[in-house]
């Protein structure tokens, strides 16, 4: 079967335990039959993988969301990348500045007469530095600026400052610098490339800018700050009901220079999909 230049062999773990051979004559292996065992009950999942090569579907036992359950809520859909004074988001920051990814995903907020209000993601601002061989973040000067053009971009140039924002979530754990490096930041008024004015935001009920508050009065307070460590076990239990019961949805990708978007008629039936092409 298939190109005979090749061939192809399964070895698992049991053939180097009890197979392990020189020149033809046995000899003990290098990996024990303790390790192997401490190895499945640590993480079986993993074990089966690399011990086994038995490849889990659906993320394994202990996978928070399942890749099918996640493809069940997964639908093919344009980024959203611009407000039009209607669209209501939520925007989720993970800040990082030497290591990992700086991430800025945007959310819409929906009401669904089956569902009720569900969110979509509508898009993400990586805050990857592309002139660093090594794809590092960018300074977290540049990272702001990201930021603030995008509260403009997405709460619509018609709009009343940021009431299209609903709330600004930021990682406050210690390693990405959520409060010292982005939430001191923004709390200012700034002024943009046009000479416009727009007002800072903040979080008015960190207990760390108790006094900021009265000093910037005119910060817009749509920050949360939150330290996901505190919050784990409630963060993750409400993102499995969530994704259960089909209260988010995420853009269904498969890496290609297109999408192909299905088109409905006015009497619902679906027409012939639409091809649209990335740029």
């Amino acid at each position: 079967m298939g190109d005979r230049n090749y061939y192809v062999c399964d070895l698992n773990i049991d053939t180097v335990l009890y197979h392990t051979t020189v020149d033809g004559k046995p000899i003990k292996s290098h990996i024990s039959e303790e390790l192997v065992k401490k190895s499945l009950q640590e993480d079986p999942d993993k074990a089966q993988q690399e011990l086994y090569n038995k490849f889990i579907r659906g993320g394994g036992k202990n996978a928070i969301i399942t890749s099918d359950t996640m493809l069940t809520c997964s639908k093919t859909y344009v980024p959203i990348l611009k407000g039009d004074n209607k669209k209501k988001f939520i925007f989720c920051y993970d800040p990082a500045r030497a290591f990992d990814n700086s991430i800025l995903s945007i959310w819409e907020v929906l009401e669904d007469e089956a569902y009720g209000l569900m969110i979509k993601l509508a898009n993400v601002i990586s805050m990857v530095d592309m002139e660093n061989t090594k794809k590092t973040p960018l300074p977290m000067t540049e990272q702001i600026k990201k930021i603030r053009q995008a509260l403009i971009d997405y709460n619509g140039d018609k709009a009343v400052p940021y009431e299209n924002i609903l709330a600004f979530y930021i990682d406050a754990g210690s390693g990405g610098g959520g409060v010292s490096a982005v939430a001191d930041n923004l709390m200012e008024d700034w002024t943009d490339e046009y000479g416009i004015k727009h007002k800072g935001v903040i979080d008015p009920n960190h207990p760390q800018y108790v006094t900021a508050r009265a000093k910037y009065d005119s910060a817009i307070p749509i920050v949360k700050l939150v330290e996901p460590r505190q919050y784990k076990k409630i963060i993750y239990d409400a993102l499995q009901k969530m994704v259960g019961e089909h209260l988010i949805i995420f853009p269904l990708y498969d890496g290609k220079d297109h999408l192909l978007i299905q088109k409905e008629g006015k009497n619902g039936e679906d027409l012939e999909p639409e091809r649209m092409v990335l740029t």
